[in-house]
């Protein structure tokens, strides 16, 4: 019987050849995985409109936050409000009948369901949309400590009811965020300096929303699952009361948006992409003049108009599309539910 052995130095040969061959299966396979994929959500910023649409997104948060917050509170107890209240722009647009709820002066419940409108713009293509955004459900508590400043703490929910992946064509146009949101805002005002029919106030606020992840479903091919996220906001200004009735405003706001961040499923591969930019992030400063008039018993309306001053977008984004201006218009009525007090009564009669 015959016994062969093998020359070490070739048997170290043989376990080279078999790892190389083992590495270069490894290394082929991923090129194969990652060829698989391509970034195929493009980022909001890509379109005429889209940044727009990437500021407001589906709700009326961030219009709360950086436009309409003024610091001040409702001083009356028991009173609901309503109205109607329209953001104008070019490519954004949005209505919503506010309701406001107030059992006690300190205590706040407001609920809004937006209609949006947006418009995006791509290599002359248009893209629209029409429909209902996602419903806010947002908590206020003010207090004016020693009757020096008014602070106001506010916690905001949106739940998902606008179709996140709605579609013009072959483009999405979201309609909602697809997701929970959840914010908080905390604001300061001085009271009046001054005399009855003249005086001002100055405010100031901080805000932060919180994205949940979320997942986007176009069609039947393909998923997208989209990373938590977040926002930060200020905004601080004053307010001028001319007559006694009459006010003038002055706010300036700043908004930043990061950049988020997103994985897309295959189905037909049942493969799950790594994870990739969205090229999405946004610095953005507005200035908003506005007025407000108090008219007729318990109605208020008030004009706004916000100008961009500045922005600065996502690097990755080569042709940046601009933000345009808005219009906001809101009229509020009040309505008081509590029971005059006896006393009152028995005021009126003796007027009487």
């Amino acid at each position: 019987m015959k016994v062969y052995t093998v020359n070490p130095a070739i048997h170290g040969v043989i376990i080279v050849k078999k790892i190389h061959i083992f590495v270069l299966i490894i290394i082929a396979s991923i090129c194969a995985y990652t060829q698989g994929f391509s970034q195929t959500l493009e980022s909001p910023l890509s379109y005429d409109g889209g940044a727009d649409a990437h500021y407001m997104k589906n709700d009326t948060v961030c219009l709360e936050n950086t436009v309409l917050d003024d610091g001040w509170k409702n001083e009356n107890i028991q009173t609901i409000s309503v109205g109607f209240s329209m953001l104008y722009s070019p490519y954004t647009s949005l209505f919503y009948i506010p309701f406001e709820y107030s059992p006690v002066h300190w205590f706040t419940v407001d609920i809004t369901l937006p209609f949006l409108y947006k418009l995006l713009i791509n290599s002359s293509s248009e893209r629209e949309k029409l429909g209902f955004g996602d419903i806010k459900v947002g908590m206020s508590f003010s207090f004016t400590p020693l009757d020096l400043f008014v602070t106001t703490t506010s916690i905001k929910f949106t739940f998902p009811t606008g179709d996140a992946a709605a579609r013009d064509r072959d483009l999405m146009v979201p309609m909602g965020y697809g997701s929970f949101t959840l914010s908080a805002l905390q604001s300061f005002s001085t009271m009046h300096f001054g005399v009855k029919k003249f005086g001002i106030r100055f405010f100031v606020n901080l805000g932060a929303v919180c994205y949940m992840k979320t997942q986007l479903e176009p069609d039947n091919t393909v998923r997208y699952y989209i990373d938590y996220s977040y926002s930060i906001s200020t905004l601080g200004g004053f307010e001028m009361r001319i007559i006694e009735k009459f006010y003038i405003l002055g706010k300036l706001s700043y908004l930043y948006l990061p950049e988020r961040r997103y994985k897309e499923e295959i189905y037909a591969t049942y493969t799950i992409s790594r994870w990739y930019d969205l090229n999405d992030s946004m610095h953005a400063l507005n200035i908003i003049p506005a007025i407000r008039y108090d008219f007729l018993p318990d109605f208020t309306g008030t004009l706004m108009t916000v100008i961009p001053l500045f922005e600065e977008q996502d690097d990755d984004v080569y042709n940046h599309h601009k933000r345009s201006w808005g219009i906001f218009i809101s009229i509020e009525k009040s309505f008081g539910l509590a029971k005059p007090s006896r006393k009152m009564r028995i005021r009126k009669k003796s007027k009487r």
